[in-house]
């Protein structure tokens, strides 16, 4: 009788240790898990902080590239009015590449009785990878 008991204790014990082993084996897995989880969220943000620094960067360039575009317009139509005497009219267009389309009416004085207008017509396509 104290052998049954001696032996059932025993068994008892292996298989709660067995238990505690299985769950510390379950738990190191979810942790490992979560690690991964949590690392790929880290990525994933550095990644879209890059990709907004870049887009950003793009912007600006974009807007700074169609400044100078708008204002070499203005520019030459100034300079042909100079040199026919105001008596030429010129027509810009302009292409940008940021998604949207835009009508441009500007309107500059070479002198205070000389307007000069300026109108483009930009088409714009947008690429994301």
């Amino acid at each position: 009788m104290l052998n049954l008991q001696r032996r059932k204790r025993q068994r008892d014990t292996e298989k709660l240790s067995k238990e505690l082993l299985k769950q510390e084996k379950q738990q190191k897995k979810q942790q490992e898990k979560e690690q991964k989880k949590q690392q790929e969220r880290e990525r994933k943000k550095q990644q879209n902080k890059e990709r907004s620094a870049l887009l950003a960067k793009e912007r600006c360039k974009q807007y700074y590239e169609n400044k100078k575009q708008k204002k070499m317009a203005a520019e030459a139509a100034a300079a042909n009015l100079q040199l026919n005497g105001g008596a030429s009219t010129s027509t810009v267009s302009f292409t940008m590449s940021s998604g949207l389309g835009l009508l441009i009416n500007e309107e500059f004085h070479i002198d205070k009785d000389v307007p000069i207008i300026v109108m483009g017509d930009f088409n714009v396509d947008v690429k994301r990878n």
